[in-house]
């Protein structure tokens, strides 16, 4: 168990301290949790750093649920186990891609992303308990031109593990645990992240690259 994100974050970047010496090397977190781990990985191990750019769709009726994802360019992933149609996600998803965008913009604060052709990309979750948000991710960061993607998560449970090996060429979890749905038993002080606390960090880690730049 972590205290906190943050502790969680020191953790996973003193396991990928190894692959910081390489230059083509990007922090890719998922939002909103994975963002702040991610963000705090960057800013340690001083590597771009960049918003997965997937979001859950959410599902009134099964809110605690991930059946169907969207990312930055509007393309949706879906559980197979599930009923949905892509046209149906598309709808649903309108407002959630809206909000997307807005988000990463105020995260951004006009800084650039960083160069993803030809780069690794590590896609950091803060604890990755199905693969649907992270395979998306790994879609939408192939497309923009990753030539390796790596996961790279706190915990991961069994079940995601052997599903996540389908579609990452590594990954690195510092715990395995048995199938779970519940995020919050890994870490103490566990609660959704803020507003301000998304913007502090994921921004600060935006405006590094810029100075760096």
């Amino acid at each position: 168990m972590y205290a906190n994100r943050e502790q969680a974050a020191q953790a996973l970047a003193e396991r990928l301290e190894s692959l910081a010496t390489d230059k083509k090397v990007v922090i890719a977190g998922v939002p909103p949790g994975g963002a702040v781990v991610a963000a705090r990985v960057a800013l340690m191990l001083d590597l771009p750093f960049a918003c997965a750019g997937v979001y859950k769709v959410p599902m009134a009726t099964l809110p605690d649920t991930t059946l169907a994802v969207i990312d930055a360019d509007g393309h949706v992933t879906l559980d197979p186990r599930s009923e949905l149609t892509r046209h149906e996600v598309g709808k649903l998803g309108a407002g959630t891609l809206a909000r997307m965008h807005n988000d990463l913009e105020k995260c951004r604060s006009g800084a650039t992303e960083p160069e993803f052709e030809g780069a690794t990309v590590i896609i950091i979750d803060e604890a990755v308990l199905s693969v649907l948000l992270v395979r998306a991710a790994a879609s939408y960061m192939r497309r923009l031109g990753a030539e390796h993607v790596i996961l790279a998560t706190p915990v991961i449970s069994t079940g995601a593990m052997a599903e996540a090996e389908r579609h990452f060429g590594q990954i690195i979890a510092l715990q395995t645990t048995p199938d779970t749905d519940d995020v919050a038993r890994f870490y103490e002080d566990y609660h959704a992240p803020a507003e301000a606390e998304m913007q502090s960090t994921v921004h600060a880690a935006y405006v590094r690259q810029v100075a760096a730049g």
